[in-house]
């Protein structure tokens, strides 16, 4: 098993550390974790001795910021310096000095690694716990689910610090963008638009003094985290607004143009005719724009074949949207355009995981 664990570097990246740093670095030395980096990332001076004594009693090798430069950067710095420095470790894992990661958990996500080199390793927590709180359990389901509806994946910890990775991946997330908090979102986008695995670990959920050491700030790192996902809602968001104004223009166009349209007095036959005709050239326009934005900016390419599935579902949606806004409009009585939004919104929460899952396929997390 030490064998084993001898191609593993345990990296921590650390601001201002208390004694659970200590007996972390004792218990990973007793357990047969022999490379082990730490990044001080601008901890104040009153901290100095406790990376002394991690370089000189526990012989780690340690890295310093002289200023705080976020959790992002503390992993990117540990992770340039470990394919540089650590030519014989196949991999490593990232572990938070805090001490709420059990030796056995890191032990077992570490081990994971080895045996699928291909595949990120999260360590994931049990958030239905009594214990958890409450910034922690609804941090983490909101942004899991919306992580779900936006990336068609779902993964149980989204935030989770403990996570292991082979050598490969570690130059791979080398260049992923974030410089704090929001970088370990940005690593599984990452995994989702490149069909990269993900693989869960089931580790103890434990939170110390209610996660009172952590550095996780709730308003300005959510934030944060959460605008990772401005590149998915900005494709589709245009994309709508685009369709409801094109539609609104054509149906106009065709009320004007050609009178018999008007529902006001044709039988509901015309206006159906009228409707449809503008929300196919309207969705056509639109859908062309979001899947060019999609497939180049937010999801990096796919084959070819994307573009048949797309417009397949792309169809589809456009049928239903002109079926329920004739019908809204005819026995409702609602203007054609107020509801065209109605239903367009209905339908852009149920297709976005589905071009998501099926269009550009993704592959689950194990």
């Amino acid at each position: 098993m030490s064998e084993a664990l001898d191609k593993i570097l345990v990296v921590i990246p650390s601001l201002n550390p208390d004694e659970k740093f200590m007996m972390l670095l004792s218990e990973l030395k007793c357990t047969g974790f022999s490379h082990i980096l730490v990044v001080n990332d601008g901890s104040a001076d009153s901290c100095a001795p406790y990376f002394e004594k991690a370089a000189g009693k526990f012989g780690c090798d340690v890295l310093c910021h002289h200023v705080n430069l976020g959790k992002g950067r503390a992993l990117k710095t540990a992770f340039n310096h470990f394919l540089n420095a650590y030519p014989d470790c196949d991999g490593l894992v990232t572990v938070d000095a805090d001490g709420q990661h059990r030796i056995e958990d890191i032990r077992a996500c570490s081990l994971e690694a080895l045996a699928y080199p291909d595949a990120l390793i999260l360590g994931s927590r049990n958030f239905y716990q009594e214990d958890v709180p409450f910034k922690s359990r609804y941090g983490n389901l909101i942004t899991r689910n919306v992580f779900h509806l936006l990336c068609g994946i779902r993964v149980s910890d989204t935030q989770t610090g403990l996570r292991a990775m082979s050598r490969p991946l570690v130059q791979r997330f080398l260049t992923t963008s974030g410089e704090r908090f929001e970088y370990e979102m940005n690593m599984l986008i990452d995994c989702a638009e490149s069909n990269i695995p993900m693989r869960e670990v089931p580790i103890a959920t434990v939170y110390i003094e209610q996660n009172a050491s952590s550095h996780f700030h709730p308003v300005r790192d959510a934030l944060r985290v959460y605008q990772v996902f401005n590149r998915y809602l900005i494709s589709a968001v245009f994309s709508f607004l685009a369709d409801i104004v094109l539609f609104a223009l054509l149906y106009r166009i065709l009320q004007i143009a050609a009178p018999t349209i008007s529902y006001a007095s044709v039988p509901y036959i015309s206006m159906c005719i009228g409707i449809l005709i503008a929300t196919a050239v309207a969705r056509l326009l639109s859908s062309t724009c979001h899947y060019l934005l999609s497939r180049r900016r937010v999801l990096r390419g796919r084959d070819t074949s994307t573009f048949i599935k797309y417009y397949a579902l792309a169809a589809v949606t456009c049928w239903l949207s002109a079926q329920g806004v004739s019908f809204i409009t005819c026995h409702g009585g609602w203007n054609s355009t107020a509801a065209k939004i109605m239903v367009d919104i209905i339908l852009l929460l149920i297709s976005l995981p589905l071009w998501k899952r099926w269009v550009f396929q993704n592959k689950k997390p194990t």
